[in-house]
């Protein structure tokens, strides 16, 4: 974070999307598209508009887990699960 502030002045649009992912989740955690299971849950993929990311998350319960963000730049996708 510190070197994107020295470099670019302002702070990366990926956290402005996040803190609105991060409030937008709990009242409505299964909006999101299914993407793979691991380890017993469900992974599902939102895209994050303006930073073009992807949040990768799972939902146990009451409780939302990030577990990737990921740039729909790269050239393919997490892996979840064995390697």
């Amino acid at each position: 974070m510190t070197w994107w502030l020295e470099q670019v002045g302002t702070r990366p649009p990926v956290l402005d999307d996040l803190q609105r992912l991060v409030t937008a989740l709990p009242p409505a955690p299964h909006q999101g598209v299914f993407f793979a299971t691991a380890k017993g849950h469900m992974i599902r993929r939102v895209l994050l508009q303006s930073s073009q990311y992807h949040a990768y998350y799972r939902v146990n319960g009451d409780v939302v887990q990030i577990v990737a963000l990921w740039s729909t730049s790269r050239r393919r996708t997490p892996r979840f699960g064995p390697r």
